[in-house]
């Protein structure tokens, strides 16, 4: 997937943490390499989409969560609609070994065509497994195709 998927896939994700003391961080497959990182960017408010203007400074447009055809809302909808319990408000967990899986299969319900969160192609707290190294950020290709492997969970 790539990495614009990849956000709405770290985004959904968060869903099934928001009221826990516990998130995960995404382990992906990137090329041969195994790395972990934060995909979405770091905002007060995931309403907003971000975007460069010409001058590369960052531009900010907000949205409405009763939009449609914005990547994130949609995410939103299919994650409460695939998962909320049948007798309360709740998101019905699945175990953490197929949550990948069904993460995966909501994601690519969603039209290509949605809005993106961003344009960037820049994951934070950068870890390259294997190698160690580690990076406050990392600006991927624009071509760039990943694919989810595992999740680690990481306690607030």
């Amino acid at each position: 997937m790539n990495i614009n998927k990849l956000q709405f896939f770290e985004y959904a994700l968060s869903c099934f943490t928001e009221d826990k003391d516990y998130q995960y961080q995404l382990i992906v497959e990137y090329g041969d390499k195994l790395v972990a990182a934060n995909f979405l960017p770091e905002i007060d408010t995931l309403k907003i989409l971000q975007k460069y203007r010409k001058n590369f400074s960052r531009k900010f447009d907000l949205f409405d969560f009763d939009s449609d055809g914005v990547g994130i809302v949609d995410i939103r909808k299919l994650v409460w609609k695939t998962f909320s319990g049948r007798f309360n408000q709740n998101l019905e967990v699945p175990d953490t070994v197929d949550l990948i899986n069904a993460i995966t299969s909501i994601v690519n319900k969603v039209d290509d065509k949605s809005d993106i969160i961003n344009e960037f192609n820049i994951a934070t707290n950068v870890e390259f497994i294997e190698s160690g190294k580690k990076f406050d950020f990392y600006r991927f290709p624009n071509n760039s195709e990943f694919n989810v492997v595992s999740l680690r969970k990481l306690e607030s």
